[in-house]
């Protein structure tokens, strides 16, 4: 080594006492070959982690409540001061708080082992789960409605899809309602209940797993099809007159006897004496198939509601192609476009990776236009579509689409003293709009749309840039 070079920290030893850094292993479990690798500045993961999970697994899995053991420590020490003092009312106090304990246990762990057996046999004809994102839906699950001596009602949610359940009761049936969180696409149901007495001493959980297939789409908010159609809606698709000739023009032949006289070309004859007639045809235009790609990233179910609405109205006609992150191949059948939709939560870290991918040939071609839905929150997707746009921006139409919050209330002065401001649902709309304007400065067209009021405003990079300088 040269003198007065210090030594890069690829070639550092390592200090005496300390062992050699290793490689990864490699990964086991598909969650972890699909696990984003850790930030550079995120402090190093220690052993501490399984010990965690261990002992929250365990907490899970303890039957007594707080309360519970709380209660069973007080009689305990009841029943071992009164025995100690010679107290009868002490005794006789602690024994009969561990013996309700006890029974109040028994019973619920009872009740625990009916209600699974019950419930596995309610979920053998279950066939699949169709629902909407932050909607009630059916899931056709029906039990009989029970009373549970000494216990309160079995009460479950589903973790797969992870939705929110609402039991419909009828007078003899309990019917099962979900309202999913986020969209999916799945093959395995599972839920989760839990039991516990009527004093909330003891709390037994289980599981129980179902083959079905489950889908959840997203929510389409407010969107109208057909003011997505009109900002959709552009020319005719004839060339512009600086541009590249497209289609074909009017072309012009011989004169024969049955061509009327307005239709002779007089300028021509005049300088070649040859009689030419105009032949007016039918003007063609470019063949072209629009591809539809959704970007995915955080806060995108809005993004993809926009993507089933263009995609059920079929706004984009007959012959377009779909792709998304995760499933970069295009596809031109609607059903299989959907499924793409809801299997697209799974890859929300690959936002803008795989849309070079969608736009290589032989699949779409070099020219056709490409409509781009984008998710309102900023992220790693936004630089790699940005550079994306900037290559060609002609042949993309954007939506840059969110959630975004509504304005808060005016309040007067004594409300701003003594009430704690509401908190803020959604997304800013100054976040919104910014999002937009850097994809708009890049020249594309450019849409910003709300899920929640269904608003449009079209973006141009002129427009864009102004705003950007005031």
């Amino acid at each position: 080594m040269a003198p007065g070079r210090k030594a890069s920290a690829h070639c550092r030893a390592a200090p005496p006492g300390r062992p050699e850094p290793t490689e990864r292993p490699a990964a086991i479990f598909e969650s972890d070959v699909n696990a984003p690798s850790p930030s550079p500045i995120s402090p190093p993961h220690t052993g501490q982690q399984p010990i965690r999970k261990l002992l929250a697994a365990w907490l899970r899995l303890w039957p007594l409540t707080p309360t519970g053991l709380a209660l069973t420590v007080l009689a305990g020490a009841a029943l071992a001061s009164g025995r100690r003092e010679m107290d009868l009312v002490l005794t006789l106090a602690g024994t009969f708080g561990l013996l309700l304990i006890a029974a109040l246990g028994l019973a619920a762990l009872t009740v625990r082992l009916l209600f699974g057996r019950i419930l596995r046999r309610a979920v053998e004809g279950e066939v699949h789960i169709d629902a909407i994102e932050g909607r009630t839906s059916l899931t056709g699950l029906e039990m009989p409605r029970r009373r549970w001596w000494l216990s309160a009602e079995p009460q479950w949610v589903v973790e797969q899809p992870a939705a929110v359940v609402e039991l419909r009761k009828g007078r003899r049936t309990l019917r099962e309602s979900v309202r999913p969180a986020d969209r999916g696409l799945g093959e395995q149901i599972a839920r989760e209940f839990r039991v516990s007495d009527i004093f909330g001493l003891w709390r037994f959980p289980g599981r129980v797993h179902s083959h079905g297939r489950w889908r959840v789409m997203p929510n389409q908010g407010r969107f109208d099809a057909a003011r997505i159609e009109s900002s959709l809606a552009s020319g005719d698709l004839l060339a512009h007159p600086w541009g590249p000739a497209r289609g074909d023009r009017v072309d012009s032949r011989p004169h024969t006897r049955s061509d009327p006289a307005r239709l002779i070309l007089w300028k021509v004859y005049a300088r070649s004496r040859e009689l030419l007639v105009r032949t007016p045809e039918t003007a063609r235009s470019p063949d072209q198939r629009p591809l539809l790609y959704l970007v995915t990233g955080d806060d995108d179910n809005p993004a993809a509601g926009l993507v089933s609405l263009i995609i059920d109205s079929g706004l984009l006609g007959q012959d377009f192609r779909f792709a998304t992150d995760g499933s970069p191949q295009p596809v031109a059948d609607p059903q299989e476009a959907l499924e793409a939709v809801a299997r697209s939560a799974a890859h929300r870290s690959r936002g803008g990776i795989d849309l070079p991918v969608a736009l290589t040939p032989p699949g779409v071609g070099p020219d056709d236009p490409v409509v781009l839905v984008c998710p309102a929150r900023p992220g790693p997707w936004l630089p790699l579509v940005t550079a994306e746009l900037a290559a060609n921006p002609a042949r993309f139409f954007l939506f840059v689409v969110g959630d975004v919050a509504p304005d808060p209330p005016v309040r007067s002065r004594w409300q701003r003293w003594l009430l704690e401001a509401p908190p803020s649902t959604g997304l800013s709309r100054q976040t919104w709009m910014e999002t937009a304007r850097q994809l708009a400065t890049t020249g594309a067209a450019c849409v910003a749309a709300d899920r929640r009021s269904g608003d449009l405003i079209a973006l141009t990079a002129e427009t864009a840039g102004l705003e950007r300088s005031a």
